[in-house]
């Protein structure tokens, strides 16, 4: 959660995440695995809407994103449809 915080400065915070993870190589003997993510990242100005709804609503976010072919942002703001 980022109390205060805008649609592009969520939307920035949460690429940010996804390209630092991207970048990470986790070495196990000699294998090195790497990762990525995928972000569903929900916009919401209390009270018009409930905390339960928004989880909902970054949740359904995160499954656009990893239909989309994965590693990817993917926003919601309160109804509007996922974008990313």
């Amino acid at each position: 959660m980022l109390p205060e915080t805008g649609y592009t400065d969520a939307y920035e915070v949460a690429e940010r995440l996804r390209e630092q993870i991207a970048a990470l190589a986790i070495t196990v003997d000699t294998m090195t695995i790497h990762v990525t993510a995928s972000i569903g990242v929900m916009v919401v100005r209390p009270p018009t809407i409930s905390l339960m709804s928004a989880l909902q609503a970054a949740d359904a976010a995160l499954y656009t994103a990893k239909r989309a072919g994965r590693d990817r942002v993917i926003m919601v703001e309160e109804s509007v449809q996922p974008v990313g």
